[in-house]
């Protein structure tokens, strides 16, 4: 592989990522960065009509390559009337070697026709927009479609050089004249771009000129991101790999990058921010939560049946990143969501004895009662299984109500009773001694319930 192409390669890109050499990530997009640069200044100093006149080069190159063909095609079916007149093994191998020859140079012929007319499709466009009556471009277009479908026709898809040899030397001779007729077309249509680009006035002019520069810029931007966020077989791009590998330079270097899509998903749907907190990776976590807004991830998570990012946060006991999500407002007002296995964020962090962002949750307004879709088990049943006291206290001093059962019929008294667990036991016949003569679900503060009464917490 040229030393080009390495910096070319989105492979190369993804692997630098994946393996978090970031030194090589930072040389790999600025090399790509300064390729597109130095284009679209290139594209600065150009024109619609060194536009046209390079469709008329490239068509020129159809013909050329067409002739080739046509000449290997001519040379093979000589070769193969040889060989069926005296068997010469020999002239059978050149024919073949012609064959080959004529199917390259058509092939080869076919494609710079296609390029011709792309070419041609940007000119038309630049004279059309700049000439809204068309005056000037006269039959242009007619041609350049012409030229298409010539060019389509030199580009089969099924090129296969399949059968016997005077099968093969018929398909050269085929795929010769296709290709001909390709690049004719399109030096026929760029011709006649030409003539309608130089009869433009000069005002007209400069109106095209601009549009193909703002065209080719969109080309080169649209190509950097490509290049970015090109994905592997998996889906997977650089930004994901980094991500999921907890290479934070790497995470940074990427972000930076315009044109990155940070919540681009892979094959399972997920994103990199997803990779980063099922992998516990709090900094490049950090990242990318300050490139994604809570409205963002609200639609991820619909896309994602359900996965929440404070969910997951929460379950892996990240504080800080708890902490970042709440900054959001969206995230706040999303707070009791279930995620798609039917859990709450406070029920997570309760379930792995997070008592930091537990409270955390609850100080946003994390409803304590809120009951799973699996069992219909709360945070206070949670903490009371796992036997954490502290985590118990907390949720009783807000208000966790410790007489809600689980679908099964258990309390959290009896969970801690099964379990042996002797301090929250008593935390919670202390509790339920409190909670004496109130509707379960209704003790504690009479303002804070009523509020919390009337919200209503949504299943995904």
């Amino acid at each position: 592989m040229a030393s080009n192409d390495v910096f070319n390669n989105a492979v190369v890109l993804r692997s630098a990522a994946a393996g978090g050499f970031a030194a090589l990530v930072e040389l790999l997009i600025k090399r790509k960065r300064d390729e597109f640069r130095n284009a679209a200044n290139e594209t600065d100093k150009g024109s619609v009509a060194a536009t046209a006149q390079h469709a008329i080069t490239t068509a020129q190159q159809a013909i050329d390559e067409a002739k080739k063909a046509t000449t290997a095609a001519d040379t093979a079916k000589t070769l193969h009337t040889a060989f069926q007149q005296n068997g010469n093994v020999d002239e059978e191998n050149r024919a073949r070697d012609e064959v080959i020859k004529a199917d390259q140079a058509a092939k080869a012929a076919g494609k710079a026709a296609n390029l011709a007319v792309e070419v041609l499709n940007v000119v038309t466009a630049a004279v059309g927009k700049a000439d809204g009556n068309n005056t000037h471009l006269g039959d242009t277009k007619a041609k350049v479609q012409t030229a298409q479908t010539d060019a389509v026709a030199a580009n089969p898809a099924d090129d296969s050089p399949d059968g016997d040899l005077a099968s093969l030397v018929t398909k050269a001779s085929t795929a010769a004249s296709t290709a001909k007729t390709a690049g004719d077309s399109a030096m026929d249509a760029a011709k006649k771009a030409m003539e309608a680009v130089t009869a433009i006035p000069a005002a007209t002019g400069e109106v095209a000129d601009k549009h193909i520069r703002d065209e080719a810029k969109k080309a080169f931007d649209s190509d950097f991101k490509k290049y970015l966020n090109d994905p592997n077989t998996e889906g997977c791009t650089a930004l994901y790999l980094a991500a999921s590998e907890g290479h934070t330079a790497v995470v940074g270097l990427l972000l930076n990058c315009e044109g990155i899509e940070h919540g681009k998903q892979n094959t399972k749907g997920w994103s990199p921010l997803r990779a980063a907190l099922s992998n516990d990776h709090g900094e490049p976590s950090e990242l990318l939560l300050a490139h994604t807004g809570g409205a963002k991830m609200k639609a991820d998570r619909k896309q994602n049946s359900g996965w929440s990012a404070i969910c997951q946060a929460a379950s892996g006991g990240q504080l800080h990143v708890v902490n970042l999500l709440l900054r959001d407002i969206a995230v706040v007002g999303e707070i009791d969501e279930l995620d798609a296995d039917g859990f709450s964020a406070l029920y997570l962090a309760s379930n792995g004895g997070h008592a930091r962002v537990a409270k955390r949750l609850i100080e946003n307004g994390a409803w304590v009662n809120n009951k799973n879709n699996k069992g219909g088990l709360t945070a206070l049943f949670a903490a009371s299984t796992a036997g954490d006291a502290q985590l118990v206290g907390l949720l009783l001093g807000k208000y966790a109500d410790p007489r809600i059962r689980s679908n099964e019929g258990e309390t959290p008294l009896d969970a801690a009773v099964s379990g042996g667990h002797t301090a929250v036991v008593e935390l919670l016949l202390g509790a339920l001694e409190l909670a004496k003569g109130t509707k379960e679900g209704t003790w504690g503060d009479a303002t804070e319930i009523k509020a919390k009464e009337k919200r209503v917490v949504m299943s995904p």
